[in-house]
């Protein structure tokens, strides 16, 4: 497995989403009750403001997958012995997110459907939440200002959505405990101390570049720092890239079967007289996927 490897995996995912799109933002609160008493003027609403949350979600996950690829490709190719690591974690959490996400929204669109309405509000919830959520306390003071409710701003938990993705037998071959490692990396830990260093030797003198030297009263081991470290960059692709493809993968599989709308194409056309529940005024791509 090789760099040109990933680069053949990346080039139809970068050539895919540098073609712009514009989707509309939809509220970020449902109003039923403006449509009370009109169930399919309901149904249609549901429909409509799911399919745009959904496509702006994927949308933006596509972009930031190659973005993702893109630094990770950029720091292994400057011989950086540190900066693989972080970009491969980066990249285990989005995909193991999507994978929550996508995960969540199929088990909501497969529920039965004479309860459209309760799977309509719960699958909107979540893409909602899978969008908006954030830590930052002024980005939560805008959206609740904005309408949206503030229990949709809680973020999802990362390590739930790894547990998931690494219980998955596709993915718990190459990723198992793969999390744990990229952390002690990415943390101020053993890992990441160790990448500042090329190795070491054991001898009695301990030399340094301007010529000094620090004699030993015995041998002991001796370690040497540099920067660049070219042999732990070469190391560093090598114990990311396998998970990095991995990963990659998944996540573009994940957001080509994510759900778009918590309905069925034929309840869609029952209930809006089109199976895409939208007038299309102009030809061109209306729902795009990762390829």
């Amino acid at each position: 497995m090789t760099l040109e490897d990933l680069e053949r995996l990346a080039a139809p995912l970068r050539s895919h989403v540098v073609s712009a799109i514009e989707f509309p933002e939809p509220a970020m609160r449902l109003d039923l009750a403006s449509r009370e008493g009109a169930p399919n003027r309901q149904f249609k609403y549901l429909h409509q403001m799911c399919l745009l949350h959904a496509e702006n979600f994927a949308q933006a996950h596509q972009v930031k997958l190659v973005s993702l690829i893109d630094g990770y490709q950029t720091i292994v190719r400057a011989g950086n012995a540190l900066g693989p690591y972080l970009f491969a974690r980066s990249i285990l959490e989005l995909s193991a997110f999507v994978y929550d996400v996508s995960r969540r929204l199929r088990e909501i669109a497969v529920k039965p459907d004479p309860g459209w309405r309760s799977k309509g509000e719960e699958f909107f919830a979540l893409v909602v939440r899978a969008r908006f959520a954030t830590t930052d306390p002024k980005k939560r003071q805008a959206l609740e200002a904005g309408g949206c409710p503030a229990k949709l701003l809680k973020p999802l938990n990362v390590m739930n959505s790894i547990t998931a993705l690494t219980g998955d037998p596709e993915a718990a071959d190459v990723l198992a405990n793969q999390y744990d490692k990229l952390c002690d990396f990415v943390h101020h830990n053993l890992s990441s101390q160790v990448t500042s260093s090329p190795g070491f030797r054991v001898g009695d003198t301990a030399h340094s570049a301007s010529g000094g030297a620090l004699v030993l009263m015995k041998q002991a081991p001796i370690t040497r720092y540099e920067y660049p470290v070219p042999n732990k960059a070469a190391l560093a692709l090598d114990e990311t890239l396998p998970a990095v493809m991995k990963c990659i993968q998944i996540c573009v599989r994940r957001l080509n079967e994510m759900p778009r709308t918590p309905f069925s194409t034929d309840q869609v056309r029952v209930f809006t007289g089109s199976g895409l529940g939208l007038t299309t005024l102009v030809p061109g791509r209306v729902c795009p996927k990762a390829h």
